[in-house]
């Protein structure tokens, strides 16, 4: 196992982040060199919104900790409780608690970047009001930029229209200066996708 390139893990200002839109706490957790993965831990509150429906590159593997866990992947509803797991490929998925009590979940996605650029720019966005009550973004040059040319797609228009507007977007956001917006949500060391 890997920790975070940033040293041995302690508790910064970067290791847990807060979505006050769905009410989600999540924990950076460590990184596996192996397989390219990072695992988070995420606390979704009782009532809490439903994350965005969304899909992206990679893997998410979800394993319930504590409570029940809501995961609709290609609109079937699967129910996890404690123990369980489910991992998602690119179907279009979204987790969300409709119980009574916490729901507790430890999440490792791949590719381990993109998903902590992702998860990241998400909240960030989420705590600068820059999403609606749906999660879904207000500011679709940011958006743009955080979905890498289309690679993440929430649900809606079709995967060619989508990857078209937001590779198109993305260029709009580059020239408004709009990197150094999302860039303020990653950690130093986490890589840009501009610098590859």
């Amino acid at each position: 196992m890997l920790l975070l390139n940033r040293g041995p893990m302690r508790v910064t200002e970067w290791e847990e982040i807060h979505n006050p839109v769905t009410g989600e706490r999540l924990r950076f957790l460590h990184r596996d060199a192996a397989t390219n993965s990072v695992s988070v831990e995420v606390t979704f509150p009782v009532g809490g919104r439903a994350v965005v429906e969304h899909r992206h590159p990679g893997w998410e593997k979800f394993e319930v900790m504590a409570g029940t866990l809501d995961l609709t992947v290609d609109r079937h509803l699967r129910q996890l409780g404690p123990g369980q797991q489910f991992t998602v490929t690119k179907e279009f998925h979204f987790p969300a608690n409709t119980g009574h009590e916490e729901t507790v979940v430890v999440i490792t996605a791949a590719p381990a970047d993109f998903a902590e650029r992702g998860i990241r720019a998400t909240f960030g966005l989420a705590a600068d009001q820059g999403v609606t009550r749906s999660g879904r973004p207000r500011d679709l040059l940011a958006l743009a930029l955080i979905s890498e040319r289309g690679a993440y797609q929430i649900a809606g228009p079709p995967r060619w229209l989508w990857v078209f507007l937001m590779t198109v977007l993305g260029w709009v956001a580059v020239i408004a200066g709009k990197r150094r917006q999302v860039a303020q949500y990653w950690p130093p060391t986490l890589q840009r996708p501009w610098r590859r």
